[in-house]
């Protein structure tokens, strides 16, 4: 059975609701993971470690799922960030980090 979009379900989530839910879910799928979400009329989603946006197939696909449940009726965006992007996670709204993510050592020289 293919879930059906959040806004085709009875009683939909609003929009922060099921990203959330989606939110819960790669983490608990991925556990390697940090994902922290601010909605500022979009949402912005920054996932670390950065590699598993280009470089984890099962991940990215995790990713392609997430979008094709979201075709959402209103104008808001998903953006997907990691620490090194130009946009920037100022106010999160949700954070969560997998049983296994290790946050990553900065050096002190940028």
């Amino acid at each position: 059975m293919v879930p059906l979009p959040y806004n085709q379900i009875k009683n939909p989530m609003n929009s922060q609701e099921f990203i959330k839910n989606q939110i819960d879910k790669l983490v608990a799928q991925f556990p390697t993971i940090q994902v922290r979400y601010e909605y500022d009329g979009d949402h912005i989603i920054e996932i670390l470690p950065a590699f598993m946006l280009d470089e984890d197939e099962a991940f990215q696909d995790a990713i392609t799922d997430l979008y094709s449940k979201y075709e959402n009726g209103e104008r808001e965006d998903i953006l997907l960030v990691t620490e090194d992007d130009i946009i920037r996670i100022e106010n999160v709204t949700y954070q969560k980090s997998g049983s296994q993510f290790v946050q990553p050592v900065h050096s002190a020289i940028h």
